[in-house]
C-alpha cells in the first residue's frame, strides 16, 4: 500500500518529474550510515551531516517530530539540530508554517511527508547545501522521557519521503537512520528496522515504476 502523501506538498513546478527512486546516501554517526546504505542499496557517509558537500538538486530527510521542532532539548531532534546549523532558524519556522498550512493544525500525522526548499524561493541555494528538505516525522513530540522506537512508523515515513523525492525528480537523497537515533529500544530492534526500511524502498520502487509505465492511472 502506498503511504499517505499530501499532493500539495510536492513542488512539481520546481523540479522535473522523473518517477524514479533517487540515489540514496546513508548518513549519520557511528555505524548508522552504513546500516541505512546497506539496506537501501546506496553508499554511506559517516560523520556530521554539516560537513557533507551537497548539490541544489539533492534532498535531506528530517525524521524528527510531528510538530517540526528541530533543536534545543527536544527529544527526537538530533540530526535536525544539525539542519538548524546548516540552514538557520528560518528552516524550522518555515517547516512549522508549512505544517499549519497543509494540515490546519500545529502538528502533522505520522506516515505523511512533505518537501520544501531549504531556503526561501527568492534566495539562492548556498554552494555545498542541498536544495530540499523532506519532513517525514517518526515520533510524536513529547517533553519528558525518550520516545519509543517504532520501526513500522519509521518505514512509513521513509516510504512517503522516497516517493515524494522520486515524483519531484530529486537526484540524490540523504537518509539518516530514521526513528533510531533518539528513541528508546532502537538498538534491540535493528532487524525490525531493517525489514521496515527494505519494504519502504521496494514499495517506492514499485509505485514509481507503475506510475512511469502507466501514465494517467491513479495509483
Amino acid at each position: 500500500m502506498v503511504r499517505k502523501i499530501n499532493p500539495a506538498a510536492i513542488p512539481f513546478t520546481d523540479l522535473p518529474v522523473k518517477d524514479r527512486v533517487p540515489d540514496v546516501v546513508g548518513i549519520g554517526l557511528g555505524d548508522s550510515a552504513e546500516f541505512v546504505a546497506g539496506i537501501l542499496g546506496g553508499h554511506a557517509i559517516s560523520g556530521p551531516v554539516q560537513h557533507i558537500s551537497m548539490q541544489a538538486s539533492e534532498a535531506v530527510i528530517s525524521p524528527a517530530n510531528t510538530k517540526g521542532y528541530m533543536g534545543g532539548k527536544i527529544q527526537g531532534a538530533n540530526i535536525d539540530a544539525a539542519y538548524l546549523e546548516m540552514f538557520g532558524q528560518q528552516i524550522q519556522d518555515r517547516v512549522q508554517a508549512r505544517i499549519k498550512t497543509l494540515f490546519q493544525r500545529d502538528s502533522m500525522p505520522l506516515g505523511y511527508a512533505f518537501m520544501l526548499r531549504t531556503f526561501a524561493n527568492e534566495l539562492p541555494i548556498p554552494k555545498g547545501k542541498p536544495g530540499w528538505l523532506i519532513v517525514a516525522p517518526t515520533i510524536v513530540l513529547q517533553s519528558v522521557g525518550m520516545p519509543k522506537a517504532m520501526p513500522d512508523v519509521a518505514g512509513k515515513a521513509l516510504e512517503a519521503a522516497l516517493i515524494i523525492a522520486g515524483l519531484a525528480g530529486v537526484t540524490k537523497i540523504y537518509v539518516p537512520a530514521m526513528g533510531m537515533g533518539s528513541t528508546g529500544g532502537a538498538s534491540y530492534l535493528r532487524h525490525e528496522f531493517k525489514k521496515s526500511f527494505g519494504n519502504a524502498y521496494d514499495n517506492t520502487d514499485e509505485y514509481l515504476y507503475n506510475k512511469s509505465t502507466m501514465p494517467g492511472k491513479q495509483l
